[in-house]
């Protein structure tokens, strides 16, 4: 029904990838436009159909909301790579202060023959 109905659905292209179907929107009234993929996939198309318009809508973001949108997203995973390269890591930086290595002098000599 609704491929019979398009033009109440602004619905001008569709694709077709399985041949049953090719009958079924033949007889709806779509014209073949284009075959890709050796056949496998097909283009129809009706004429009669207008071209999208923008349905009006009190539902639409505001400029700001657009701008948030577009930018915090991306803006929040530059955050968090930063921060996980430049906050060192707590358990290493605590490793490090208790690991205390012995000097070289405090050892002494444990075989006078070995050189």
């Amino acid at each position: 029904m609704m491929l019979r109905h398009a033009s109440h659905y602004g619905l001008k292209y569709i694709f077709v990838h399985d041949p049953y179907y090719e009958p079924l929107v033949s007889f709806a009234g779509w014209k073949q436009v284009e075959s890709y993929d050796s056949g496998a996939i097909t283009v129809w198309s009706r004429e009669d159909i207008p071209p999208a318009r923008p349905i009006p809508s009190d539902a639409m973001p505001t400029a700001l909301e657009g701008l948030l949108w577009g930018t915090l997203p991306l803006a929040s995973s530059i955050l968090a790579i930063l921060f996980a390269f430049l906050i060192p890591d707590r358990t290493l930086a605590r490793s490090e202060i208790l690991l205390s290595f012995p000097d070289r002098e405090q050892e002494g000599v444990l075989m006078r023959e070995a050189r």
